[in-house]
């Protein structure tokens, strides 16, 4: 997840623990525009129990696991407004321990839900308690990151329980993104859903993961179906890109990113370079969540498809973002897709069978939020 500085720009967080079937594979905690980040701890074979996954102060006793979380009312489908902040990133109200709603970011690109300092504080969770890691960002070290369990948050009727987050500082892009802002939904909580977004009627659904949707086609609109697979670093969605109908490019489905990113050896296969005509060198950087910046360009390409599903004349930021070394995929070309292509569209991300669908244009009704 990126955002750019001043308004908008990459973010992300590797984690290295034991967390059900991710054992021993990275986390990232967002790769898209709010920073690029990577934290992991020193030993991979460190369980849930024995990261002090401790609950609120009043009950530090407490080191629940997190290898299942229960839901309640699981079979039922959460429809929520679509509200979005003015750089796109989406937004959903979350309840944690009965408190009033805290604004969280929905974040494909984030393998791990987060909150923040602030968040963990007024929950009543201790400072010291949780799992600590190292952290690496865009430019340097992040510090004082750690792990812990939840042990009820709820998103319209659903409630989950024992849900893992991180503990991140995200006060430099909450303010960047001028709302404020509790965490981060990542895969760790999408995953248990299949996800629509309807920026048509302007709605949001999480629905069941085992639901049988009519995926090929919603009211009338034909959605193209895109298979994807997940990186070996971190389990995320991977996805081939078509650059002007002639090169593939791996990318990364990020929609916490506002904006899409691709690399210089991606511009490069279609003789794009810092000296082209049309490059134009951004006058604001996009911001890491260590809080340093990334020197960016942008260009309008010819065409991106995806699947069958084309994006005429799309304007891409292009840097060599540390996340692409991340994911495995930065000695070619690579690309971060974000919400900025989608945001006109329907599309519905199915986990389980790890397939995309995507709808062709449609006229947005969208509600911003501030």
């Amino acid at each position: 997840m990126f955002a750019r500085n001043p308004r908008r720009g990459p973010r992300g967080v590797t984690m290295q623990f034991r967390l059900g079937s991710h054992a021993r594979r990275a986390v990232l905690l967002a790769t898209g525009v709010l920073g690029c980040a990577t934290a992991s701890v020193r030993s991979a074979s460190i369980s849930t129990s024995q990261a002090s996954l401790a609950g609120p102060a009043h009950r530090r006793g407490s080191t629940s696991g997190a290898e299942v979380v229960g839901v309640e009312d699981a079979h039922r489908t959460i429809e929520l407004p679509l509200r979005q902040l003015k750089t796109a990133h989406i937004v959903l109200p979350v309840v944690i321990g009965g408190r009033a709603p805290m604004s969280f970011i929905l974040d494909t690109g984030a393998s791990m839900s987060v909150i923040t300092p602030q968040t963990r504080d007024a929950l009543g969770y201790s400072p010291q308690a949780g799992l600590a890691v190292e952290g690496r960002g865009a430019g340097g070290t992040i510090t004082n990151v750690k792990l812990l369990v939840l042990e009820r948050l709820e998103i319209g009727p659903r409630t989950y329980r024992k849900h893992a987050v991180a503990v991140a500082d995200l006060s430099h892009l909450e303010e960047k993104l001028e709302a404020p802002i509790a965490g981060i939904l990542g895969r760790n909580f999408l995953a248990r859903h299949k996800v629509e977004i309807d920026f048509s009627t302007g709605m949001i659904r999480l629905h069941p993961e085992g639901s049988n949707l009519e995926q090929g086609e919603m009211s009338g609109r034909r959605l193209e179906r895109v298979p994807f697979t997940e990186f070996e670093s971190a389990p995320l969605i991977r996805v081939q890109v078509k650059l002007n109908d002639k090169h593939t490019v791996p990318a990364v489905l990020d929609l916490g990113a506002g904006r899409s990113v691709m690399n210089w050896e991606a511009a490069k296969r279609v003789g794009v370079s810092r000296k082209s005509k049309g490059v134009k060198p951004s006058k604001e950087p996009l911001l890491g969540a260590d809080n340093k910046p990334i020197s960016t360009a942008s260009y309008r390409f010819a065409r991106l498809a995806l699947g069958a599903t084309t994006f005429a004349q799309p304007e891409v930021f292009l840097a060599d973002l540390p996340v692409f070394r991340t994911l495995g995929i930065a000695d070619g070309p690579a690309m971060v897709f974000g919400i900025d292509m989608l945001r006109d569209r329907v599309i519905i991300i199915d986990y389980a069978k790890q397939t995309v669908h995507i709808s062709q244009p449609l006229s947005p009704t969208i509600t911003a939020v501030r």
